[in-house]
């Protein structure tokens, strides 16, 4: 096993050596990249014409839509003049069977046993006889 491993490392080693000549002779001299002349990085920036000259084109009237846009979705604000909703048998019985009483939330709401016994008494003597 530790020959297999040798034999490997050499077939690597062999393969890497003349990938590193190579890339050492491609590599640029550095005496020539220093000589050249540095750009500056970035765009470049504008004389106030040329600003002024940018500006004018971008408002000109040739670049505004032929059409005013018409809004999608009309949502009036305000009271309402059309028909009002006719009432449901849904809203009509508000206060049916199943609903829950605010009374009756706020005294399940209380922190101890106590207090919710106390609240549901006085729901209680509050309530009108039905």
């Amino acid at each position: 096993m530790n020959l297999h491993h040798l034999s490997l490392l050499a077939a690597l080693l062999s393969a890497a050596l003349p990938l590193s000549t190579w890339a050492q002779a491609s590599a640029p001299a550095p005496a020539a990249s220093a000589s050249a002349p540095l750009k500056p990085n970035g765009p470049r920036v504008l004389s106030p014409a040329e600003k002024r000259d940018n500006a004018a084109a971008a408002a000109s009237p040739d670049l505004r839509p032929d059409q005013a846009a018409v809004p999608q979705v009309s949502i009036p604000f305000g009271k309402s003049t059309g028909p009002s909703r006719p009432t449901s048998a849904r809203t009509a019985n508000k206060g049916a069977t199943g609903s829950i009483s605010d009374g009756a939330a706020r005294c399940e709401a209380q922190a101890t046993a106590e207090e919710r016994a106390k609240c549901r008494k006085q729901q209680a003597h509050a309530a009108p006889p039905n």
